[in-house]
């Protein structure tokens, strides 16, 4: 949104910004930032002249399942997630993620560029989308790491497609059982 809003402060006086995040579709909210490229600290700060602050976002990129928690990346998604849970993938991403714990990460239709690296502490489960890294390694398992659910599932007698995982690029430490 490009809504302004202008208030009038005496000069050389103390003023808090408001706690009360703004909201944006899409987007979660990063902070307040001056017109030098700081951020705002504490939502406080001493008027001294005429001040512009502009709200800063990231684009909303997965959310936890379980809580309903949106984040700017899955490694911020995974930091929070408790095992067991599922992280949803929102958006195309350009990173590298480490998996140090149980979860599940879908993909949906989306890709992750760069590479996924599932660590000996971790049981990772990847269903759907693309992990691409074609210039390198695109996934290093050294845990339990799954990907997409049962190859030939049927139901009522019919083959039903698996979730499936397209991954562009070398892998390290995985097997097929």
């Amino acid at each position: 949104s490009t809504d302004s809003v202008s208030t009038s402060v005496r000069h050389n006086t103390e003023h808090t910004v408001t706690s009360t995040k703004p909201v944006r579709d899409g987007y979660i909210f990063d902070g307040w930032k001056l017109a030098d490229d700081s951020f705002l600290i504490n939502n406080t700060f001493t008027v001294l002249s005429d001040v512009t602050l502009t709200a800063e976002w990231s684009s909303i990129v997965a959310r936890i399942e379980r809580t309903g928690e949106f984040y700017r990346s899955i490694t911020a998604a995974e930091a929070d997630a408790s095992a067991g849970d599922t992280i949803t993938l929102l958006t195309d991403t350009v990173e590298n993620f480490t998996n140090t714990k149980q979860v599940t990460l879908d993909l949906g239709t989306h890709t992750v560029t760069g590479t996924v690296t599932n660590n000996a502490s971790g049981n990772l489960t990847i269903l759907n989308g693309e992990i691409n890294n074609p210039d390198g390694v695109a996934v290093t398992n050294n845990g339990t790491f799954t990907m997409g659910v049962d190859d030939y599932k049927t139901e009522g007698g019919v083959n039903i497609l698996p979730n499936y995982v397209r991954i562009i690029g070398t892998t390290t430490g995985l097997k097929q059982n």
